[in-house]
């Protein structure tokens, strides 16, 4: 899966512990890779659950595993940085995850390693 940068970093730190994706094709148990565009993965995390639910149903629980400490700053980021609209009806999907592995030898050759 890729991340922008300032998310990954949230994963490996522990402080992001859930995404919200379009695609409803992620299966809970299976485990993917963490990775900053094309390059390769600096960790490996396991979806653990999945529920449907649209941007208004998001809850201040909600920005917090996403790694932000409020539901308006998660807002902020998603209209600013992703720019996305903000549709309180759009349909995604929030997937919980943990780490499985983080990769110490990919986190140094991209220079992420000062993150964990």
């Amino acid at each position: 899966m890729w991340f922008k940068k300032e998310l990954a970093i949230r994963i490996i730190q522990g402080k992001k512990t859930q995404t919200i994706r379009k695609n409803p094709e992620l299966k809970v148990g299976r485990i993917y890779s963490v990775q900053i565009g094309p390059k390769p993965p600096i960790a490996y995390i396991k979806i653990t659950a999945k529920r449907e639910i649209t941007l208004g149903e998001l809850t201040e629980e909600d920005a917090k595993r996403e790694g932000f400490e409020t539901l308006e700053e998660f807002k902020e980021y998603w209209t600013s940085i992703l720019r996305l609209p903000w549709n309180v009806n759009e349909k995604y999907y929030a997937y919980k995850f943990e780490i499985v592995e983080i990769i110490e030898e990919n986190l140094e050759k991209q220079g992420l390693k000062e993150y964990l």
